[in-house]
């Protein structure tokens, strides 16, 4: 998979999660993942309130984006 496309897929998806937290509403789903999902947005909505959690999740995503770009970089000059 492209490093490009990797990191954005990751970028999206955390922007999202951002987007639900600044709705500021309790998410609710099925499925495991999805539930823990839900319960991550819903802790830090209350524990820090709508804007900083989004905040925080648009930051995790430029970070675990980068991180994820510079290791596959790192992997293709190697190999």
């Amino acid at each position: 998979m492209n490093k490009f496309v990797s990191g954005g897929v990751v970028f999206v998806v955390f922007q999202v999660l951002a987007y639900l937290a600044l709705q500021g509403e309790m998410v609710s789903s099925s499925g495991s993942r999805r539930k823990a999902v839900a319960d991550a947005v819903n802790f830090l909505v209350e524990r820090f309130g709508a804007v900083p959690a989004a905040a925080i999740f648009s930051v995790a995503g430029i970070v675990i984006a980068f991180i994820i770009y510079k290791v596959l970089e790192r992997r293709a000059a190697a190999g």
